[in-house]
C-alpha cells in the first residue's frame, strides 16, 4: 500500500467519523452529512461489498445511511436514478397485478401481533415494515393494512433501522 492510498483511506475514515459524531447531535447538519456521505462513498461501498457486514454493523458505522434523505441519495449514487420517483411510478403500473397476486389471503405478506409480542416477532423478520396502529383503529381481520398508523418503521435483520416514517407506502419505498 502506498502513501497516497493510506492518505485516502485515512481521510475517508475521518469523514466517516465526522458523520458518526454529527448524527449524534439533536439537530444534525444535513448539508455536512450530504458532503461527508458523498466523500466517503468509496469506503462505504468497499466495506459493504467486500466484508458484507451485518445490518447492525452498518447502522453503527454509517448511521446517516439510515435516514430518508441519505437512502435516496445512496440509491442515486449507485444507480444514477431517482428511487422515490421510479418506485412510485412502477407501483402505479404494477399495483393491479400485486393485488391479484396477493388475492384474498395475504396472511403470508401481512402479520399482526400485540404490543407484548412485538420484540419476539421482530427477531424473525429479515425485511419488514412495522406499523403501529391505535387500539381504536377498525380492523377487518389480521391481514388488513392500516394506511394511517400511529408510527411506521423499517425492520432489517430483526432490528428497527428507521422509524418515524410518514406513511406505509413511503416505508415500503425506503
Amino acid at each position: 500500500m502506498n502513501l497516497r492510498n493510506l492518505h485516502n483511506e485515512t481521510s475517508l475514515e475521518n469523514a466517516r467519523m465526522v458523520l458518526v459524531e454529527e448524527m449524534k447531535k439533536k439537530q444534525p447538519n444535513g448539508t455536512l452529512i450530504s458532503q461527508m456521505m458523498d466523500q466517503s462513498f468509496p469506503l462505504r461501498r468497499q466495506e459493504i461489498v467486500k466484508k458484507e457486514p451485518a445490518v447492525q454493523t452498518v447502522v453503527e458505522r454509517w448511521p446517516a445511511l439510515f435516514t430518508e434523505r441519505q437512502v435516496f441519495a445512496e440509491f442515486n449514487r449507485i444507480t444514477s436514478k431517482n428511487l422515490e420517483g421510479d418506485f412510485f411510478e412502477a407501483l402505479d403500473q404494477y399495483a393491479p397485478r400485486i393485488s391479484i397476486l396477493l388475492g384474498d389471503d395475504s396472511s403470508e405478506f401481512y402479520k399482526t401481533c400485540s404490543d407484548t409480542a412485538r420484540d419476539k416477532a421482530l427477531e424473525c423478520i429479515t425485511v419488514g415494515v412495522l406499523t403501529v396502529v391505535s387500539e381504536d383503529s377498525p380492523h377487518e381481520g389480521q391481514s388488513s393494512v392500516d394506511l394511517q398508523p400511529i408510527s411506521t418503521a423499517i425492520i432489517l435483520e430483526g432490528g428497527i433501522v428507521m422509524d418515524h416514517i410518514k406513511n406505509l407506502p413511503q416505508a415500503v419505498c425506503l
